[in-house]
């Protein structure tokens, strides 16, 4: 495994559906790629407004490759942050 380069990166991101994140128009399907602002974040801090309505199984960091791969094959490409 190795950190992909940022050309790779930009173009798995954006290899699905051409936008930024694998999930953009459905945010509540971005708990199955990555660890993301969700309802155990929501729990943790009430006033934050931009979460989605799923369960990523993390608050804070979680470790790597414990979601889903990709379309291209890679993994934890976002989220974590």
């Amino acid at each position: 495994m190795r950190i992909p380069t940022a050309a790779e990166s930009a173009y798995a991101l954006r290899y699905v559906n051409k936008t930024l994140c694998p999930w953009r128009f459905a945010g509540n399907r971005g708990c199955a790629f990555d660890n993301i602002a969700e309802i155990n974040f929501k729990r943790f801090r009430p006033s934050i407004q931009s979460t989605a309505a799923c369960d990523d199984r993390h608050t804070f960091t979680a470790p790597v490759g414990c979601y889903g791969t990709g379309a291209v094959g890679t993994v934890d490409l976002s989220g974590n942050v």
